[in-house]
């Protein structure tokens, strides 16, 4: 169980580690970086916490930003879609993140 516990524990810091690369590619504009860092978070983060965590659900809003920002609306739409889901359920309708990605999700909608 300890080693279970300690891989779990690795799996989610390198979680965080990929999460934050894809905001520092985001940032330094390398959106084809930034989307596979988020893609390998939201991967491990899947895996560690399951779909319906908050930390899934920003990773995977995360995604569908960058996808968005990609011109890549088709991906883009259910990422987000599903974010916001995941969000409004564990954190409320209000919380931030969840407002974000709602206004990314009808801001995408226009594509």
């Amino acid at each position: 169980a300890a080693a279970d516990d300690d891989d779990d524990q690795l799996r989610r810091d390198q979680a965080g580690t990929y999460y934050n690369l894809g905001i520092v590619y985001k940032g330094l504009g390398d959106l084809r970086a930034a989307l596979a860092s988020f893609q390998q978070a939201l991967d491990l983060r899947s895996a560690v916490y399951g779909q319906a965590h908050p930390r899934t659900g920003v990773a995977l809003g995360c995604v569908g930003e960058v996808q968005a920002l990609l011109q890549l609306h088709a991906q883009a739409r259910p990422n987000l879609q599903r974010a916001v889901d995941i969000l409004t359920l564990s954190c409320g309708a209000d919380h931030r993140d969840t407002r974000r990605f709602l206004a990314l999700l009808q801001s995408d909608k226009q594509h």
